[in-house]
Formats: C-alpha cells, sequence, structure tokens
C-alpha cells in the first residue's frame, strides 16, 4: 500500500474509534503531492460550467456541480480550488461557521498540494485567512501566489491592501509599482498609493529628498483619483494635505487660495464630516498663515457638523483661550471635552484651565 493509501486508511480508522476530525492539513495529506492529473475534454466542460457559474455569482451551483465531479474524480486540482473558492463565497456575514472554514481551507490545501505552482488557490486560501482576520497569514499565501506568478493581478492587489494594513508600506508600494505595469488600473490602486505615499511621507527622521519624492507621489495619487473619482472628498481633502506638508518642510510656498478651495471642496463632498474644517483651522492656525480668526470661524463650522468632534473642541478652545474676552467660551468647551476625553495629559492640561 502507499504512503498516501496507509495514511487515508489511518485516519478512516481513527474517526471510526470516535478520535478528533481530521484538520485541513490532514485531508491534504491524503491526496499524493503534485499528483494532479489533466482533465478530460469532458471533465474540462464541467469545470468551466462551474467556473461560469461562480463568475455568474451562483457558489451553490458551482458547489455541487464541482462536488459531482470530486466524487469519482479526486485528483483534479483546479475542481478542488473551484470548490475551495465556491465554499469561500458561501460563507455568511458576521462570524464564521468552524466547519465551514474546516472545508474551504482542506479544498484549497488540496488543490495546493496536488498542483504546488498554482496561484489561484494559493491567491483565494489568502482570502479565507482574510475573511477570519489572520492578515499575517493571509499576507503569507498572496506573497506565495506571487512567487508563482509575478504579474497574478488579484494577488498583487490583495497584497497591497494587506500590506497597507498592516503598516508595511514600502512592500505595499512593490505591488502597487507592478499593477501600475498592468492596465487598467482600478481606483482601489489609486487609493492605496495615496495612503501609502502619504504615510511614507510622513515618516521621521528621513532624507528630505526622499520625503519630498513620497509626498509628490501622493499628491499626483489624490489628484488622479480626485479626477477619476470627482464624488470623492479624499482626493482634494488628500491634496490639501499634501500641499500643507510639502509647505511645512519648506519644499513649496504655502499657497492660501489652492489649500483652502480644496479642502472646501472636501468639505462640501462630504457634508456631514467635521474632518475638512478642521484640517482647514488647523493650516489656518498654524505658522504658515497664522490667520486666528479665519481658523476659530472653520472650527466652528466643523463643529456645526458634529457638535462632539474632540480635536475641534480642544483646538477651538485653545484659540478663545488666547483672548481673555473670549475665554468663558473657551471654558465652555472644555467642560463639554472633559468627560470625554482619555489622554492623560489632555486631561491635565484641560483641568488645569478650568480651575
Amino acid at each position: 500500500m502507499s504512503r498516501t493509501g496507509l495514511l487515508r486508511a489511518l485516519l478512516l480508522a481513527l474517526a471510526a474509534c470516535g478520535a478528533p476530525p481530521a484538520t485541513p492539513r490532514d485531508r491534504m495529506q491524503l491526496h499524493p503531492e503534485g499528483g494532479a492529473r489533466q482533465a478530460t475534454e469532458a471533465e474540462r466542460a464541467e469545470l468551466d460550467a462551474a467556473r461560469r457559474l461562480l463568475d455568474e455569482g451562483r457558489p451553490a451551483a458551482a458547489r455541487d456541480r464541482v462536488q459531482a465531479l470530486l466524487a469519482t474524480q479526486r485528483e483534479l486540482a483546479e475542481a478542488h480550488e473551484l470548490l475551495g473558492r465556491a465554499l469561500l463565497e458561501l460563507l455568511p456575514e458576521g462570524e464564521l461557521p468552524f466547519d465551514a472554514v474546516q472545508d474551504c481551507e482542506a479544498q484549497l490545501l488540496i488543490a495546493i498540494r496536488l498542483q504546488p505552482r498554482g496561484s489561484q488557490a494559493r491567491w483565494n486560501l489568502g482570502r479565507l485567512y482574510e475573511r477570519e482576520g489572520h492578515l499575517e497569514a493571509a499576507l503569507d499565501a498572496y506573497r506565495e501566489a506571487l512567487r508563482f506568478n509575478v504579474n497574478f493581478k488579484p494577488a498583487l492587489l490583495s497584497a497591497a491592501r494587506i500590506a497597507t494594513r498592516l503598516g508595511e508600506e514600502r512592500e505595499a508600494v512593490r505591488h502597487l509599482e507592478a499593477l501600475r505595469a498592468l492596465p487598467p488600473v482600478p481606483f482601489e490602486v489609486v487609493a492605496l498609493e495615496a495612503r501609502c505615499y502619504l504615510t511614507l511621507g510622513d515618516a521621521v527622521d528621513q532624507d528630505p529628498d526622499n520625503q519630498r519624492a513620497y509626498l509628490e507621489r501622493a499628491m499626483a495619487a489624490f489628484s488622479e483619483q480626485r479626477e477619476r473619482f470627482p464624488e470623492s472628498w479624499e482626493g482634494p481633502e488628500g491634496m490639501a494635505y499634501c500641499l500643507v506638508r510639502m509647505a511645512s518642510k519648506g519644499f513649496v510656498e504655502a499657497d492660501r487660495g489652492r489649500i483652502t478651495e480644496l479642502f472646501l471642496e472636501a468639505a462640501r463632498l462630504h457634508p456631514t464630516s467635521p474632518e475638512p474644517g478642521y484640517n482647514l483651522g488647523l493650516f489656518l492656525a498654524s505658522d504658515l498663515v497664522g490667520d486666528r480668526r479665519a481658523a476659530i470661524e472653520n472650527y466652528r463650522k466643523a463643529l456645526e457638523r458634529d457638535p462632539g468632534h474632540e480635536p475641534t473642541l480642544l483646538n477651538l478652545a485653545a484659540l478663545l483661550w488666547e483672548d481673555e474676552a473670549e475665554r468663558d467660551e473657551a471654558r465652555a468647551l472644555y467642560r463639554r471635552v472633559l468627560p470625554g476625553l482619555r489622554d492623560p495629559r489632555e486631561r491635565r492640561q484641560v483641568e488645569e484651565r478650568l480651575r
């Protein structure tokens, strides 16, 4: 009896004795490594039909079709990958059923064992881990998918997204640059570029030339986002923020009119958010402009949108505190914000002013 056959018999015997159920990796071991075989013409027709069902958003029908094929043909790697994808897409929102996750993982691991150089199954395995919240494992799976197909766009985009979430912006940029070479470029790539380059541009203790280059790239990404998706407030606000950051570093002159225009555009596109008004207030109050009254006016407008916006309350109160005649209003704002303050330093500062 072959090693694989012996292991299969052993697992069946253990199951009969009431032992714990086989794990996904146990089930994977029941198949020969690299043992995938080519599908016949009839099997190819079934696989293609199942893939069409998945593309049409009918994972249950695809699952049933592939399971019928696997009942007699266990070494078709693509069938296991399609079944894993179908099971993944059938997972409900919210808490994931343990057995369903196990079944999905097992099918994808079997597909990888049968066809070790396959990228599709590794990408879907990463998607499963991502759904579970195992982001490091998901990123590892996406990296493995790219090891066997460096131009696999779904894995490039997934890896860029998860690397960004994990704070690995430099890695994310590598994936995003690869996606730039594979047009068309989807919206998510542009948004991730802006976020990554801005984060890298904000990093401390770096060479000024590198910092300027990152901020310019962020500016270009936010500008493209604004042009391609004019309904998004993130484009103009990101452009304004980049201009402020570059001006604060001395890379460009502070263009008050242009920056104000962009923040107001963002405020118009996102009418419920206090952030654009708050950020405009920060800019106007900064040493770049130093217009206290204009900053106060914009902070007030931000509070009209969200009366409890903590950063705006603190900044407005601090500006009002500078004028003895406005300190009663400042104290009222401090009393509003104090109950929710969690930062010990901020609490001490507010409490001292309220004494």
